[in-house]
């Protein structure tokens, strides 16, 4: 009775208010965990298909990254000129050249062949080291020197080197027999190198540069699109939206 008598005191919008709270705390104990809500992370598989429920844009950080990262690395690597190579390589000469004279100086033929042979010079440059004068042989060691401190003056990468030893003998001076010139060459020609070294600040500078160019990478989902499908591995992406 006494429930009776409230009920007719209770207005119809009374009655509505009443009935929705009781319909939302019906659900709320029914469903405690947003059914669109997963535990889920990159790798795993979808556990339903879902669909956008609305068209919208967004930015994908992991395409941007990876525009990015192809950016930097299409930028090559900066050179500089290092004359410290230079420096290293004369060095070596004047220590090849003292090791090339020391079998000169052999009364046995035949051991002074192998020893030449072995600091790699050709049987014609054996025959020449071994017949020169000893001031024919000065002459020789101070124009291979000049030639090698010239050659390694200039800017050269690898490529540029391999076309330096290729013509070394244009660069020999042409008072020098044809002998005396190959002799020359051979003793050089190893020594010749390329005069650059990788700037390593200046490469990362200019692949930061490349990568700040790259703008975001935005992509659309558009309503009623395919966001997960059930079972399929979630990737990067498929997170983002």
């Amino acid at each position: 009775m006494q429930h009776t008598a409230l009920a007719r005191h209770l207005t119809p919008a009374a009655l509505g208010a009443f009935a929705a709270t009781l319909s939302i705390l019906m659900v709320a104990a029914l469903f405690p965990i947003f059914p669109d809500r997963f535990d889920i992370g990159v790798g795993d598989p979808a556990p339903r298909t879902v669909r956008s429920p609305k068209t919208f844009s967004f930015e994908s950080q992991s395409e941007t990254e990876q525009l990015r990262e192809a950016a930097a690395a299409a930028v090559p690597q900066s050179l500089r000129f290092d004359s410290n190579i230079r420096t290293r390589q004369l060095s070596a000469y004047d220590r090849i050249s003292a090791q090339v004279a020391q079998p000169r100086a052999l009364t046995d033929e035949a051991r002074a062949h192998t020893a030449l042979a072995g600091l790699g010079l050709s049987p014609r440059s054996i025959d020449a080291v071994l017949g020169l004068t000893e001031e024919e042989w000065t002459a020789i060691v101070a124009e291979g020197r000049r030639v090698l401190d010239k050659t390694l003056t200039e800017s050269m990468d690898d490529g540029g080197a391999a076309q330096a030893r290729d013509g070394l003998d244009t660069r020999i001076a042409p008072s020098l027999t044809a002998d005396q010139t190959l002799l020359t060459a051979d003793i050089v020609r190893p020594l010749v190198v390329s005069t650059l070294v990788v700037d390593e600040e200046l490469t990362m500078a200019s692949r930061a540069t490349a990568r700040a160019s790259i703008l975001p990478k935005t992509e659309s989902v558009h309503k009623g699109d395919e966001i997960l499908t059930e079972g399929v591995g979630i990737d990067e992406v498929a997170m983002a939206r």
